[in-house]
């Protein structure tokens, strides 16, 4: 996984591509979200990037952010 810069109407936005180069969709329609309130390119940068090692981590774990229990969530901050 990686986290891609784009530029779209000279504002810099953040993307999360899986292994395949293929957009993370949740976090696409999260990110566009917090772009349509209004909220700032750091605060989008610093989402993505975050939101990069909670899904590296469900991938290690073999689970979908869907399948998330509060017992993988609690594995998942004490780390």
């Amino acid at each position: 996984m990686k986290v891609q810069e784009v530029l779209i109407n000279d504002k810099r936005r953040y993307l999360l591509l899986d292994g395949d180069n293929k957009p993370v969709v949740p976090v696409l329609r999260f990110l566009k979200y917090l772009d349509n309130i209004g909220k700032a390119e750091n605060t989008l940068k610093s989402y993505c990037h975050y939101l990069k090692f909670y899904f590296q981590f469900l991938n290690e774990k073999k689970k979908e952010y869907k399948e998330v229990d509060l017992n993988l969530l609690a594995e998942y901050i004490s780390c």
